[in-house]
């Protein structure tokens, strides 16, 4: 099946075609005018007669003159003439460029895509697009959330890839570009640019205009961990030292490695953890017995009343508002869910159960 093409909004607009026209329409009028006052003032012509002969001349169509020309008329009318020919060979040459350049059509994917921007909510930014921002990215397309990427190299957009997400090509550390991304309206930033500075830069720049965003940060060196957590990120991930570690894992301890194998690109067989929110018509509570007869293995509930379990008991309960986290395959996660929609007080819910996964 044939992936949607990306849109991609560019830190320069594209100009817009119709303001070329626009000022191409304005010279023709103005030649207009020019050729109607020569023939009024020097020929004595009546307007619509001038208006006339100024049309068939700058058009060349060859009519014969309307009335005599004076000598004085013959060389107004040899300049109308020239620039009639010139103007429309230039008319001529816009058109054929907006159409042959595609600028119509770059022009309207840019406008569709910044009104898309203006409109998105609660999606996710990714700062990068490498090696790390195209696994992030295909993760998140795997939750089925929605995203906008940031890129300063053009050249590494893969559109095949982008599965229709907004591309904003520039720096995520600037100002104007995370407000083009929507960063007040994001539920979340995923910032995993090149070089450590640079993501230093980009969630200092992100906590500063969105203090409540949540931003995931990459680092590559250890020294720059407590770097990224000071200038604003909730969690900063190391892709060697975790890869490494689950490497060193999978070798001493098979079973262990096993067991924590999230990341298994075999179809079918995928594992994830997902955070789930436990929606209203739950205030009796539901065990957390109750939620692993669906599938899945809850590892933590977080209440409001009593803090965070981690391995909860079976009897542990989690009502309205509780977060609990849960392993399992996708069938499994979503069977939780749609257990959830359809507790006693909610029968016949038409909501999806995406929704409650955060």
């Amino acid at each position: 099946m044939e992936q949607s093409r990306a849109p991609v909004l560019l830190r320069e607009p594209p100009r817009n075609p119709w303001f070329r026209l626009a000022r191409v329409g304005i010279a023709l009028i103005l030649l207009t005018l020019y050729g109607t006052a020569g023939y009024v003032f020097i020929e004595h012509y009546p307007l619509l007669d001038a208006v006339f002969m100024t049309i068939i001349t700058i058009s060349t169509v060859g009519y014969g003159e309307v009335h005599a020309l004076t000598p004085r008329g013959e060389v107004f009318t040899i300049t109308l003439i020239l620039l009639g020919v010139v103007g429309f060979l230039y008319t001529l040459g816009v058109i054929v460029d907006i159409l042959s350049g595609g600028d119509l059509e770059k022009y309207r994917r840019y406008r569709k895509m910044h009104q898309a921007l203006t409109a998105m909510r609660d999606h996710i930014i990714v700062c990068g697009y490498g090696r790390i921002g195209r696994n992030v990215l295909r993760e998140i397309h795997a939750a089925k959330q929605r995203c906008v990427v940031i890129e300063r190299d053009p050249h590494r957009i893969e559109e095949s890839e982008l599965d229709g997400d907004p591309v904003i090509i520039g720096d995520a550390a600037s100002d104007e570009v995370l407000r083009d991304a929507g960063l007040e309206h994001a539920r979340a930033l995923v910032s995993c640019v090149d070089s450590d500075e640079r993501n230093v830069y980009v969630v200092l720049t992100a906590r500063t205009m969105n203090p409540r965003i949540y931003i995931v940060a990459r680092s590559s060196y250890a020294e720059s961990y407590q770097k990224l957590l000071h200038a604003g990120a909730n969690r900063v991930l190391s892709p060697y030292v975790m890869s490494g570690r689950r490497m060193a894992i999978a070798a001493t301890q098979p079973l262990v490695g096993s067991s924590m194998q999230l990341d298994d690109l075999t179809p079918g067989d995928q594992r994830y953890i997902e955070e789930i929110v436990i929606p209203g018509g739950w205030s009796e509570g539901i065990t957390v017995a109750d939620l692993q007869a669906h599938g899945g293995t809850v590892l933590m509930v977080r209440s409001h009343s009593s803090g965070e379990k981690i391995a909860p008991p079976s009897e542990t309960q989690a009502v309205t508002a509780d977060h609990v986290v849960v392993a399992g395959t996708p069938d499994q996660l979503h069977d939780i869910a749609h257990h959830l929609w359809k507790s006693p007080s909610q029968q016949g819910s038409a909501v999806d159960s995406t929704e409650i996964l955060d």
